[in-house]
């Protein structure tokens, strides 16, 4: 294994930008074919980064004792990951994070090179984070003849089957928008625009199923009555998945399942405001992008958003619209 070329890749959070940050393992698997990749990520994570082909070893870390833990709590996590690293070497780290920070993981290693976001290494404002992540891998500014290809999952074929009758559900995201640090809410649809978007499908026949992560159970009680399946809280990231790669459809905001319905290939509408699609979306997938046309659209800074109280951006995207594009999405399916 001595003259294998060693790589090791620091992305610790979250689900969307690990599916985005994936790219890294197709574009090193094409220059360094028999490179031995190691990827040091949080727990939270981990589950879907077993799910990536082409990686040869998977250490993990407390992500929240990291990002949210007092400071003594951080200190001993950050020296727990650098003693993990303590006598390896590396021909390449990649620090997938542009806080400076992160750059203190990889010191406790011997590498030759390191390369993390920020400066140079962008991302590019507009451009999707995919091809930017890919860029930090091969160390090239570009431009590239095509966008970036996600990783291949592990063990199955990749994208759903929708030809004849739609017998698959169509699956809605009502929670997310939620990290480590905090709840991204400005991001999510509201909850009542999903519940009249399941009822208007219901009533034409199209089976409607939800789901999310345990802490989106909240979301399930604004169904009540409707007829609709719930998965919330009910799959790993393996599991959901699996509901992707054969579900109709998906309709989402911009949070972690959105980025797995891309990997999955699963026909998606993609609900936007205070972000940028452009940014979070493959150019490639199966994705109809819905943003409002309001002046103030996008207003995340890649930090901080506008202070509104109610997202009107995300209230304006209607139901009935988005009913449109589902159906459409249905539609072509079938042809």
């Amino acid at each position: 294994m001595n003259d294998r070329h060693r790589i090791l890749i620091i992305k610790l959070a979250a689900l969307g930008d690990a599916v985005m940050a994936s790219t890294m393992l197709p574009a090193l698997r094409e220059r360094w074919s028999d490179a031995h990749i190691t990827w040091l990520c949080g727990r939270g994570i981990a589950p879907l980064v077993h799910c990536f082909e082409g990686i040869d070893e998977i250490v993990t870390l407390d992500e929240r004792r990291l990002l949210a833990g007092s400071l003594p709590v951080k200190v001993a996590t950050l020296a727990v990951a650098m003693a993990g690293l303590a006598g390896r070497s590396y021909d390449l780290c990649l620090v997938a994070h542009k806080d400076w920070r992160y750059r203190l993981i990889p010191s406790a290693a011997r590498c030759r090179a390191v390369r993390a976001l920020g400066g140079r290494n962008g991302p590019v404002p507009g451009r999707w984070h995919g091809d930017e992540y890919r860029r930090l891998a091969l160390g090239e500014d570009g431009p590239f003849t095509a966008p970036a290809l996600l990783a291949r999952l592990r063990g199955g074929a990749q994208g759903p089957s929708m030809k004849g009758e739609v017998l698959a559900p169509v699956l809605l995201v009502p929670g997310g928008a939620r990290n480590v640090m905090r709840d991204d809410d400005q991001r999510r649809w509201p909850v009542g625009h999903y519940r009249e978007l399941a009822a208007s499908l219901l009533a034409q026949g199209v089976p409607v199923t939800l789901v999310g992560g345990a802490g989106d159970r909240w979301a399930e009680s604004a169904f009540a009555g409707l007829g609709v399946t719930s998965c919330i809280g009910r799959t790993d990231i393996a599991g959901l998945l699996a509901l992707l790669a054969r579900a109709a459809a998906c309709v989402t905001h911009d949070t972690g399942p959105l980025h797995l319905a891309c990997l999955a290939g699963t026909p998606t509408v993609a609900l936007f405001g205070p972000t940028l699609g452009s940014e979070k979306v493959p150019p490639y997938a199966r994705v109809r992008v819905l943003s409002a046309a309001l002046p103030c659209v996008p207003c995340y800074d890649g930090r901080d958003y506008a202070s509104c109280l109610e997202a009107p951006c995300m209230q304006a995207l209607s139901p009935e619209m988005v009913s449109r594009a589902v159906h459409e999405l249905l539609q072509a399916g079938r042809a």
